[in-house]
């Protein structure tokens, strides 16, 4: 059985992250928001067997906005006293905290390198997790906070589980949301691939967030036709009031996390 790792690695004040999977389907466009109607999705790529980095591999990183399902399928999950969280590179995935055979959310193991390196170890047990082939970790700098985590492509997943006595529940979202499946990891490149429809898209919405009174709103540039960066120097109330007023359902938008941010890129783009 082939897991799939993905490592959340924060540096002050941002969110780096390492794993691509595949772009969700398109959601029904408001006709108030910065989006396009002539948007449809990048193409897909090939499967990855290892997405994990090490640390300071980078300061960047790339976004994508959560699909409307998605929201939706983890909102029914926590409803449900699930802690659950929408990950992934692309934002159309969603997880459940890693417990312990008692039920308690996941420690790592501390390994003493010797050489006064510490490194904290989340393998995951596939004795716990015999179903699961998709495990990571966020780890956030600014808060201090840990998500070690799985991602169940169904409730039957979860069979044989810490969480097996809670499959009707995770059954029960699915039931709720049938046109939600987690997105898939994929090595494709974007831009790469990227249509005049998907290019225009993008541009339109630029432009229709700078006439809704954000300026910073920069057009995406000819080798990046799918990025749009979220400059550092922005304060976070206007970041999230960007991405309440200009949600992106169904424009293959990138946001570009490029600096130092003062704030929980992650959380301000989750609207947590």
């Amino acid at each position: 059985m082939i897991r799939i790792s993905a490592t959340s690695i924060d540096v002050p004040g941002m969110a780096v992250r390492f794993a691509a999977v595949m772009a969700a389907t398109l959601m029904t466009l408001s006709l108030m928001s910065c989006t396009a109607p002539s948007a449809r999705p990048a193409a897909d790529g090939a499967g990855a067997t290892d997405v994990s980095a090490q640390a300071g591999f980078d300061d960047t990183t790339d976004t994508y906005p959560i699909p409307t399902i998605t929201r939706r399928f983890a909102a029914c999950l926590v409803s449900k006293g699930f802690d659950a969280r929408v990950v992934g590179e692309r934002n159309d995935q969603v997880a459940l905290l890693e417990i312990d055979a008692a039920g308690n959310p996941k420690r790592p193991k501390i390994i003493d390198g010797g050489d006064g390196i510490i490194t904290r170890d989340w393998t995951t047990d596939p004795n716990l997790y015999p179903n699961i082939t998709s495990t990571g970790t966020i780890s956030n700098a600014v808060t201090g906070d840990d998500f070690p985590y799985i991602i169940a492509d169904a409730a039957t997943d979860l069979a044989g589980s810490p969480y097996a006595a809670r499959q009707g529940d995770y059954a029960a979202c699915e039931q709720a949301n049938p046109d939600f499946t987690q997105g898939v990891a994929s090595t494709d490149i974007d831009d790469s691939h990227a249509g005049k429809k998907d290019k225009d898209a993008v541009l339109a919405f630029a432009r229709k967030a700078r006439a809704k009174g954000f300026t910073w709103v920069a057009d995406p540039t000819g080798d990046e036709p799918l990025h749009i960066v979220i400059p550092d120097t922005v304060p976070e109330n206007d970041v999230r009031r960007f991405f309440k007023e200009c949600p992106a359902d169904g424009v293959p938008v990138i946001f570009s996390w490029i600096g130092d941010y003062p704030y929980d890129t992650n959380a301000v783009q989750q609207g947590r």
